[in-house]
């Protein structure tokens, strides 16, 4: 099976997720080659950077154009998912999940935008393959300040500050707000299942 990590938004640092996969059994691609990509099985994004940073690096090295024609499953991480919404604040970004806007996580408590750290409970209740065999409440770590609001492509939730959105699916693309690779065995599991139950 070929994975592709897209290589421009990582630089090799996402060495946590790379040997994930690799304890799994694959050795993931990592690259930006359109006919790699092109000819791969599944598609994963995550990136290092901030969102602002993450979609110029898509659009100038025209990795948006390969995602939107990218018709394979695609597994998106934090600022990977990010980019594959509406937009944020102003930036206008690949709209995959179509009309999904990214905000900043605001403390009325504090009067203060904050950061969500830490491993938070996770919530689901249906029969996705990327969730076989996890238990309705589970664990995974966060280290963001933005969130999703829950909507129609929202397939789990999670609760800090007020309630949103964990994971969302749209066709065969699933974008999660929270690190896997940083998660234990659960994070280990939702890398498992999307490269072995995903079609």
């Amino acid at each position: 099976m070929k994975i592709i990590i897209i290589n421009k938004l990582n630089n090799n640092k996402n060495n946590k997720l790379i040997n994930l996969i690799k304890k799994i059994g694959i050795n993931p691609i990592i690259t930006n080659n359109y006919k790699k990509i092109k000819n791969s099985d599944k598609l994963i994004i995550s990136s290092i950077y901030n969102i602002k940073k993450t979609i110029n690096i898509i659009n100038k090295y025209k990795i948006n154009n390969i995602i939107k024609i990218y018709d394979k499953p695609i597994l998106s991480i934090v600022n990977g998912l990010y980019i594959l919404c509406k937009e944020y604040k102003n930036l206008k970004l690949l709209n995959i999940f179509d009309n999904i806007i990214v905000k900043k996580i605001y403390s009325y408590k504090y009067k203060k935008f904050i950061k969500n750290i830490g491993f938070r409970i996770n919530y689901h209740n249906n029969k996705d393959k990327i969730l076989y065999n996890i238990k309705k409440k589970y664990y995974q770590y966060y280290n963001n300040n933005k969130y999703i609001d829950i909507g129609a492509y929202c397939i789990s939730h999670t609760n800090y500050i007020k309630t949103y959105s964990a994971i969302l699916k749209k066709n065969n693309i699933y974008g999660l707000l929270f690190y896997p690779q940083y998660s234990g065995k659960l994070g280990e599991k939702i890398i498992y299942n999307f490269i072995n139950k995903i079609i």
